[in-house]
């Protein structure tokens, strides 16, 4: 748990909270180091806790890999023999029954992001199971690949990957992800792929879209029935399997931190 230089004056309402979910193998330490969402979290008066999965032995390309995993639906179906899962939720629950006891939060302000399996978890598990809490997610290098149903009251999502992510364009028949709209409406792949977001936060297929100069962007908020207010969803230009924390030689200076607060600053529950 990361606090704010103003942590010892809280506003009346309490501090926003930022949960970092970290990618497979990977641990909250370096989350905390290198995403760069303390010092945005700094920035803008808010907390961010960086969680750590357990480790868990899945089976992965034929051989056993026991690494840091949190349990996403793909997850769950790769575990080892004898492997007993665990329930992420329940940790995420927990957390936050610390965080109200002990510091003063905005139940109304409480967002995820994660990159890679920690983005797998957040739009496979927290997005399904605990959509009345997060206000909005938003993460990078994972993608659904099928509809979990529709989410009643789902949060805002924004859900970005590389151009250039090696997890993912392979499964696209392409040397890198479509750029540009013509690519991206003629990709059946990345089509289905934020289909099954659009299924389920129940939102219309209608867009704009945002061309930007180091990332195309579309936009649904025309919502059906209790749908989610919006979907993001876009592609990093030049970016391969990371989380953007701006290095001018893998992230093409993008801090994606600052793009997703952006984003999770428009929202209440």
């Amino acid at each position: 748990v990361h606090l704010p230089p103003s942590f010892q004056n809280p506003p009346a309402q309490g501090f926003p909270i930022v949960f970092m979910f970290h990618g497979g193998g990977g641990g909250g330490e370096n989350a905390f180091e290198t995403t760069k969402w303390k010092e945005v979290g700094d920035a803008n008066d808010f907390i961010t806790v960086f969680p750590t999965a357990y480790e868990t032995c899945i089976i992965k390309d034929s051989t056993p890999s026991t690494k840091r995993y949190w349990m996403t639906e793909g997850k769950l179906g790769s575990l080892c023999p004898g492997e007993a899962p665990h329930d992420d939720v329940a940790f995420v629950k927990q957390i936050l029954i610390y965080l109200q006891a002990n510091y003063s939060i905005d139940s109304r302000r409480i967002y995820a992001s994660g990159f890679s399996n920690g983005m797998g978890f957040s739009l496979s598990k927290l997005l399904v199971e605990m959509p009345e809490t997060f206000a909005a997610i938003a993460g990078v290098g994972s993608l659904l690949q099928n509809s979990l149903g529709a989410v009643t009251n789902p949060p805002p999502v924004f859900v970005l990957v590389g151009e250039d992510d090696d997890r993912f364009y392979p499964k696209a028949g392409l040397p890198s992800l479509p750029i540009t709209e013509s690519d991206f409406e003629a990709s059946v792949f990345m089509k289905d792929m934020q289909n099954h977001l659009l299924d389920m936060l129940q939102l219309d297929s209608a867009y704009q879209i945002r061309q930007r100069p180091k990332y195309m962007l579309y936009r649904f908020n025309q919502s059906i029935g209790k749908g989610a207010p919006e979907l993001r969803f876009g592609v990093l230009k030049g970016i391969k399997h990371v989380y953007p924390q701006g290095r001018a030689n893998k992230d093409n200076g993008i801090v994606i931190a600052e793009i997703f607060w952006d984003f999770f600053s428009q929202y209440t529950k």
